[in-house]
């Protein structure tokens, strides 16, 4: 009977402080755990192992500071959701999860992400909004199937040309990062994108009129100074 215990656990809005050791000795096969709205403050390294059939994990809205370095056992993982913690950095081994498709880290704490992130090779869409990042990483330039990049709300100052190698990439959304003053004509080069939420940041270098053409006008002027700057580059 153990081994057919329902694959999907919701435990959403509970007060947990410690997620039960028991529910991963007795359900090895469990696939959906949903713990949002509680009040974990940790993961227990060594419960982690047994975590390895977990598909979708939502830790949202719970009191975690930081995350061990053994979430790489959770070698299944396609979606991970820890918005509204209060996580300060994410560790390197994050990016061993080479099936996570959608990571939510929205609404932490983040000063800064893994510098390398190309072992998450299967993700595709990535949530940093409303936290304290003053970059991207270029190791995000390198993930071949991201659609989505969502880092709205942040004091991100720079936007790295790497970027301009991303051709799955459909929806960057950057909007109110006050100081955000430029942005690299290598975006120009994304050729799925179609979706550059800028609202409320400086951009000193594009005119307010292109601006309020939006997306594809704003896309269209990142073109047109690559292509000088190459022109000039050719003399």
């Amino acid at each position: 009977q153990h081994s057919n215990f329902r694959q999907s656990l919701n435990l959403d809005h509970n007060r947990i402080v410690h997620i039960p050791p028991s529910i991963f000795s007795q359900a090895s096969q469990l696939t959906r755990l949903n713990l949002n709205d509680n009040a974990i403050t940790s993961l227990v390294p060594t419960d982690l192992h047994q975590w390895k059939a977990i598909v979708e994990l939502d830790l949202g809205a719970n009191q975690l500071t930081n995350l061990p370095p053994e979430i790489r056992h959770f070698e299944s993982l396609e979606v991970l959701v820890l918005t509204l913690n209060q996580l300060r950095f994410l560790p390197d081994e994050i990016a061993e999860l080479s099936k996570l498709r959608i990571l939510s880290v929205d609404s932490n704490q983040l000063e800064v992400l893994p510098n390398e992130l190309s072992g998450l090779t299967s993700l595709q869409e990535l949530n940093v909004s409303c936290n304290k990042l003053t970059t991207l990483p270029k190791s995000v330039s390198t993930l071949s199937n991201l659609k989505v990049i969502k880092a709205s709300e942040n004091d991100i100052r720079e936007i790295p040309p790497e970027l301009g190698n991303m051709y799955a990439l459909k929806n960057l959304d950057l909007r109110d990062n006050p100081n955000l003053n430029s942005l690299p004509a290598e975006l120009s080069l994304c050729t799925s994108l179609t979706i550059l939420a800028l609202e409320n940041c400086p951009l000193h270098d594009i005119l307010p009129d292109i601006r309020a053409g939006g997306s594809s006008m704003i896309i269209y002027f990142l073109q047109q100074v690559l292509q000088l700057r190459r022109r000039q580059t050719a003399l």
